[in-house]
């Protein structure tokens, strides 16, 4: 998937993606996959502060970049998280941190995933999306950047 596209768009593909294959075994297949794919994750960032707590597994996720671009790494030890891992940083990596912050991961739900996962490891995504959504909002507070909540209000953020 293409990062300059947006947040949503990026979300609808990835979704059409997974749908045009035929069941959940071949899904799953293709999840690990994904994982698969995901690039090298230095040792040094195998830390107790880049771990999601929560996960199925283990699975560190580092954030990196300004506001204007954001970029997510990360790495689990479990291929099935991998793969979930690979999912979310498709979708939000390389966005701006405001889009990032005012994007509810919705292929969660348009892919029927709370109905696929474990609870276990539906939470460890849950947590994941929400690390990376607080780590955007971070960036933005840190550099006072004007953001247009889902509301459609514009809120000034400050620490």
């Amino acid at each position: 998937m293409d990062s300059h596209l947006p947040i949503d768009r990026k979300q609808r593909e990835l979704v059409e993606e997974f749908l045009r294959l035929d069941d959940w075994t071949v899904r799953y297949e293709h999840l690990m996959r994904l994982g698969e794919r995901l690039p090298p994750f230095p040792e040094a960032w195998r830390q107790a502060g880049n771990r999601v707590h929560g996960c199925a597994s283990l699975l560190w996720l580092r954030g990196l970049g300004e506001p204007g671009c954001l970029i997510y790494r990360g790495a689990s030890d479990c291929p099935m998280d991998a793969g979930l891992l690979a999912m979310a940083l498709s979708v939000y990596s390389g966005q701006p941190a405001a889009d990032i912050v005012a994007s509810p991961p919705r292929f969660i739900f348009a892919l029927g995933l709370p109905s696929r996962l474990s609870m276990n490891r539906l939470q460890g995504l849950e947590r994941l999306v929400e690390r990376i959504r607080r780590f955007a909002l971070q960036r933005l507070m840190q550099t006072h950047v004007p953001v247009t909540l889902n509301r459609g209000r514009e809120q000034r953020l400050a620490r």
